[in-house]
């Protein structure tokens, strides 16, 4: 008998045939083909990839002696079982991430330039997720304790973090509390959120923001007003260096900074940015990290932004089309 084969592989027809009667057959072990059953048995690969920001003592996760005996550092001891699968690489080098410190995080996955008016590029994660994201439940998932994210897309938009170990833990286990139903109401709740800009602001509570406390204070207002959610936004805030927003709940302040784009053609800026908030929403982001996609998006529309007309030309949601 030629196992290799199977030969021996029995068909279901046939077993009822040699009973004698009608009954229904389970699927059993020996009727699956054998190649089919190596298949069924493999696992989706997947990867992982952990930022070590300033605060750490890196002597301590550096490996000294090189060849196939290297020895683990204090630090990567833990690692010492998995060794026959462990891979060492040292020596990797940007140039364009020297001097800038806390915001090399941004490049470190995607190798990008790190200039004003430079775009990031996608990261090696989520080109990875490209291919990886059929066999998962997940195309990836994005955890920061309290930096931003490490992944970008092919447009150059931060994708943002979640943060909370509950909510990682549900996203991974549990079912929606109440169900689905419930979880829409919610993601309509979180949906109250007012956006002005500063000649709004005025408008709206009387407040002119010319500076940090007066933003704080301007948010508040706004949320008296009966949002959930109120946002003011910092474009046009001179006196600061980039473009911060400040998102307020009732309790908790959230800050998005973003490089200043040197540009007049900001035409629908503000629209650009609540329909992506919106979007966001829709895809279930919790409201700041949906603010903070919103935010990078807008960003790359005004980079793309072009001259139309006579007046201030229109910021570009096209950016993922031009060349760069």
């Amino acid at each position: 008998m030629n196992y290799l084969s199977q030969s021996w592989l029995i068909d279901r027809r046939h077993a009822l045939r040699a009973m004698g009667t009608c009954i229904s057959l389970p699927l059993l072990e020996c009727m699956i083909p054998l190649r089919a059953a190596e298949q069924q048995a493999a696992v989706p690969r997947r990867s992982a990839f952990i930022y070590l920001a300033n605060g750490v003592h890196s002597l301590n996760y550096q490996i000294t002696k090189p060849g196939k005996d290297y020895e683990f550092s204090r630090s990567l001891k833990p690692l010492e079982k998995h060794r026959d699968v462990i891979t060492p690489i040292s020596g990797l080098h940007h140039p364009g991430a020297i001097s800038h410190h806390h915001n090399c995080i941004s490049v470190w996955l995607t190798g990008g330039k790190l200039g004003p008016s430079d775009r990031n590029t996608i990261s090696v994660d989520q080109k990875m997720a490209e291919i990886t994201a059929p066999h998962t439940r997940y195309p990836s998932m994005d955890v920061a304790l309290t930096g931003a994210s490490l992944a970008w897309t092919a447009d150059g938009v931060r994708l943002p973090a979640m943060r909370r170990c509950s909510e990682i833990f549900a996203s991974m286990f549990e079912e929606p509390k109440g169900g689905k139903a419930v979880q829409r109401r919610n993601l309509r709740r979180k949906g109250s959120v007012l956006d002005a800009n500063l000649d709004e602001v005025r408008l709206l509570v009387g407040i002119d923001v010319v500076d940090s406390q007066s933003q704080h204070d301007a948010a508040k207002a706004l949320h008296d007003l009966g949002p959930q959610w109120a946002l003011v936004k910092g474009g046009h805030l001179r006196s600061a260096p980039d473009s911060p927003d400040l998102l307020y709940n009732g309790s908790d302040f959230h800050r998005f900074d973003a490089p200043r784009v040197d540009t007049v053609h900001d035409h629908g800026a503000g629209d650009t940015l609540a329909a992506a908030i919106a979007c966001a929403l829709a895809h279930g982001y919790p409201m700041p990290e949906a603010v903070a996609f919103a935010k990078s998006w807008v960003t790359e529309c005004l980079r793309a932004a072009y001259p139309l007309g006579g007046g201030h030309g229109p910021v570009s949601a096209l950016f993922r089309l031009q060349a760069t």
